[in-house]
C-alpha cells in the first residue's frame, strides 16, 4: 500500500471519529437544553408572580428583577434557537404569500422598534407570485432578517423592506430586499455572517443567518448582501420561479 492511500485512508478516519464525536455531543446538548428548559420555565413563571406585585416593592429590588427576568429570557431564547436548529421539523409547504408573512414578522417586531424609534416602512408590488414554501420557515427566515436591522440601531433609524417580481438570468423571480442605514457589518465581519457560531452581538449564539441561509437553500432560493460599515445594510432573498404559482 503506498503512503499517500495510506495518508488518505487515516485522513478518511480522522474525519469520520470527528463526525462521530460531533453527532454525540450534538445529542448530549440537545438532552442537556431539555433538562435547562424544565427549570427555567419555572424559574420564569415564578418572575411572572412576582412581577405582579412590583407596585409593593421598592425600587431596587424592581430593577433586579427586571434584571432577572431579561436575563431569563435571554436564555430561553438562546435554548429554543439551539432546539429548533438542531430539530428536524416536518416540512409543511403550500403556497404563500411573501407579502403576508412579511407583514406577520412586521408585526412581531414593530413593538421593539418603535421603542428604539426605528420606523419601519414597506413597500410592495402589486401581484406578487405566491411561493411554495413552509409558512414558519419563512417566518423565521424575516424575522430573523428583520431583528438583525433592528439590532444593527443605538438610537433611531429607518428600515424599509421591499417585495416585487424581477426578472434574473432569464427567470422570474420573487424578491424580498429589507435595507437599512444601521451601524453596517464590518469588512472582516462580511465573509463569516453565514457561519454557524459567529456573532458580534454581545447577545445570542450567532446561529440565526445560518439558520436563514440553510433553509432558504432547502428551497432553492438564494439570500446576498450589501453592507458599509456606519452606513447601512441590504439584505435580498430571491425565490426561483420554479416554485411560483
Amino acid at each position: 500500500m503506498s503512503l499517500l492511500i495510506s495518508r488518505h485512508i487515516y485522513t478518511m478516519k480522522d474525519d469520520i471519529i470527528q463526525k462521530n464525536k460531533l453527532l454525540v455531543l450534538g445529542k448530549l446538548t440537545a438532552s442537556l437544553l431539555h433538562e435547562i428548559r424544565n427549570p427555567l420555565t419555572a424559574v420564569k413563571l415564578n418572575l411572572d408572580f412576582i412581577k405582579m406585585h412590583k407596585s409593593d416593592l421598592p425600587d431596587d429590588i424592581n430593577n433586579s428583577l427586571d434584571d432577572c427576568y431579561k436575563g431569563v429570557l435571554n436564555i430561553q431564547n438562546l435554548v429554543e434557537q439551539f432546539l429548533g436548529f438542531s430539530k428536524k421539523s416536518p416540512d409543511r409547504e403550500e403556497y404563500i404569500s411573501v407579502c403576508d408573512v412579511s407583514d406577520a414578522a412586521i408585526d412581531l417586531v414593530k413593538q421593539r422598534a418603535n421603542k428604539l424609534k426605528v420606523k419601519i416602512e414597506k413597500f410592495y408590488s402589486d401581484n406578487v407570485p405566491k411561493i411554495y414554501f413552509d409558512r414558519k420557515k419563512l417566518l423565521q427566515v424575516f424575522l430573523n432578517l428583520i431583528n438583525n436591522s433592528v439590532d444593527s440601531f443605538t438610537d433611531e433609524g429607518s428600515i424599509k423592506i421591499y417585495a416585487y417580481n424581477a426578472a434574473e438570468n432569464g427567470k422570474i423571480k420573487v424578491c424580498w430586499d429589507i435595507h437599512d442605514n444601521g451601524c453596517g457589518i464590518s469588512p472582516e465581519d462580511q465573509s463569516k455572517i453565514f457561519e454557524d457560531f459567529f456573532t458580534s452581538k454581545n447577545e445570542g449564539i450567532g446561529l440565526g443567518l445560518g439558520l436563514c441561509k440553510t433553509i432558504l437553500n432547502e428551497y432553492n432560493a438564494e439570500i446576498s448582501f450589501t453592507s458599509e460599515a456606519n452606513k447601512g445594510t441590504i439584505f435580498r432573498v430571491r425565490f426561483n420561479s420554479n416554485g411560483l404559482s
